[in-house]
């Protein structure tokens, strides 16, 4: 998984609270064994004409924000079903943070396995001053994970926190398996100690 720590990128701005993980990636588009190919798949119900014709409209749609690396959204982003290929179709997409009030708690965890930086901080805190508050106004935010702030283009920072483990991940560019493997060694150790107190059980083929 790619690390982070820092980016600076345009910002796609989605006020409406409550959306959705089938909004995100509707049911219909889960046809896939593997994560490739998820792009598409982001938002599509609202993102495509009839024919998988891109909606001009749609602000993904739309240059420059269809290069937008940070989405801001309303309270309670992510909610509903517990379905990964969220995150996953974000990331595939290009987005590497997720700004909002607050988010689904399983959402919310599965961002940090796909590469994914949620923030918590209210829209209107990050898009503030009247200029960029109009509608699909290019608004870029800075945002350093290793001081974990959030800067506006304007020189304001606002400071966020996130669990120090995920963070962490994040900042290796390390998922659970990765942090589990790392320990491989101490692993084998508890093995080795089990097999000679319990030598009656074949661990190695469990």
């Amino acid at each position: 998984m790619e690390s982070f720590d820092r980016i600076t990128g345009i910002v796609a701005p989605f006020p409406q609270a409550n959306i959705d993980t089938d909004r995100i990636i509707p049911s219909s588009e889960l046809v896939r064994a593997q994560k490739e190919g998820y792009a598409a798949s982001l938002f599509a119900a609202e993102r495509y004409l009839n024919g998988r014709v891109p909606d001009p409209t749609f602000i993904l749609n739309v240059t420059p924000f269809n290069e937008a690396t940070i989405l801001v959204a309303g309270e309670n982003f992510g909610t509903g079903s517990s379905r990964e290929a969220a995150p996953t179709a974000l990331r595939a997409f290009g987005f590497r943070v997720v700004i909002a009030r607050s988010f689904g708690g399983i959402f919310y965890n599965n961002c940090f396995m796909n590469g994914i930086l949620p923030i918590e901080i209210p829209f209107d805190d990050v898009i503030n001053c009247s200029a960029t508050k109009q509608d699909r106004a290019l608004v870029k935010l800075t945002v350093d994970l290793v001081n974990q702030t959030v800067t506006r283009e304007d020189g304001y920072t606002l400071d966020f926190t996130v669990p120090t483990i995920a963070r962490q991940m994040l900042l290796d560019g390390k998922d659970n398996i990765d942090v589990t493997l790392d320990q491989a060694d101490l692993i084998e150790t508890h093995w080795q100690r089990d097999r000679q107190a319990r030598p009656w059980i074949d661990l190695e083929g469990t």
